[in-house]
């Protein structure tokens, strides 16, 4: 009896650390798919700006590699 009550203890450990482990392992990697997503849908969001204003007739320069609104340079989108 003795033994499997120390068999248990080491069961439950073992248990433990894995349950550890994949927690360990998983909150970061949503973390960093949460993030990665943001950034994602706000580089959409500027592209479909940008669209929009390219077709509603708005005019365009080239600045540096990127394509830019004439009225406002601060809005630009790299060519890739």
């Amino acid at each position: 009896m003795y033994r499997d009550d120390a068999f248990l203890l080491i069961d439950a450990i073992l248990s433990l650390s894995i349950i550890t482990l994949i927690c360990a392992v998983l909150i970061p990697l949503l973390h960093q798919m949460n993030s990665t997503y943001a950034v994602s849908i706000k580089e959409l969001e500027d592209y479909r700006e940008f669209y929009v204003y390219v077709k509603s007739g708005g005019a365009v320069i080239e600045q540096g590699g990127a394509l830019c609104r004439k009225d406002s340079e601060t809005v630009c989108i790299q060519r890739r």
